[in-house]
């Protein structure tokens, strides 16, 4: 009896690949193709993206690097890779604390709606990268499980979400960015809109609660009680809180009269303006 001959791996696997239908080729050779253009688009978009953060902001600390949320430090060539890093920036004169913003939130698709193009950003007054990057990813895992963006006049609390507590600042005042911060950045075929996170403690917000609705918008006068008072822009765990101020009454009477004007005016707040 004549011995088989043995056909080797590689006719083999080129024997069965023949044989599948010539659509079912094509269509996972076009798959491949797809995920590829996808993936480099990503990358391409991140690094626009990362070139213009340099020119707002100036060089990443540590230098050239992001982080990611467990506040392990990569690379633009690995960090691009990933669905969401931060970038953190020390002072420089024109801009006092830390800030940290979120890099790729602008890029996610969620439900299979168009991406959200807004990126969240954070002033702290010391460097603290574990604190501010753990808010700034609590709040992007918010955006990402309801599928709506938060826009200006949004509050994001640690009541629905613990991990978003920090010390006495328990609640997150969604707010139009300051002069440090630009409301929006351009890059090769994308417009980004950056929101910006203010702590507030919980007697805060309770004052902005208690604010008569069909009077004011108790947000509005919290934030411009903030601002008034020297809070805004910056979020810091250790500051004293608003209302155990000894001008906090005065803050809060003259906030809520301005609150009025404007609506009386017709003017349109900061908190809700377009961006």
């Amino acid at each position: 009896m004549a011995a088989k001959k043995s056909v080797p791996r590689k006719a083999r696997s080129a024997t069965r690949s023949a044989l599948k239908p010539l659509p079912e080729r094509r269509a996972k050779s076009a798959g491949k193709a797809t995920t590829a253009a996808c993936n480099g688009q990503w990358r391409k978009t991140w690094v626009a993206r990362h070139k213009a953060y340099a020119q707002v902001f100036g060089p990443a600390f540590p230098k050239g690097q992001v982080l990611l949320a467990d506040g392990n430090c990569l690379g633009p060539a690995a960090a691009c890779r990933r669905d969401l890093s931060f970038a953190q920036y020390p002072p420089r004169p024109d801009r006092v604390g830390w800030t940290y913003v979120t890099h790729g939130l602008s890029q996610a698709c969620v439900k299979g709606k168009h991406p959200l193009r807004i990126e969240l950003a954070l002033h702290w007054r010391e460097r603290d990268h574990m604190a501010a990057v753990g808010v700034l990813a609590q709040a992007a895992k918010c955006v990402l499980e309801t599928g709506t963006p938060i826009s200006p006049g949004a509050v994001l609390s640690s009541q629905e979400v613990p991990e978003l507590g920090v010390s006495n600042l328990r609640h997150w005042l969604a707010c139009d960015p300051d002069s440090a911060i630009p409301a929006r950045i351009d890059h090769p075929g994308v417009r980004v809109h950056f929101v910006l996170l203010l702590g507030v403690s919980d007697a805060e917000l309770q004052c902005a609660l208690r604010v008569n609705p069909a009077l004011a918008d108790g947000r509005q006068v919290l934030l411009e009680a903030l601002q008034s008072g020297g809070v805004f822009p910056m979020s810091d765990p250790e500051r004293t809180c608003l209302t155990r101020r000894s001008d906090f009454h005065r803050l809060w009477e003259k906030s809520f009269q301005l609150v009025r004007e404007r609506a009386a005016a017709n003017e349109v707040p900061q908190m809700t303006k377009d961006q």
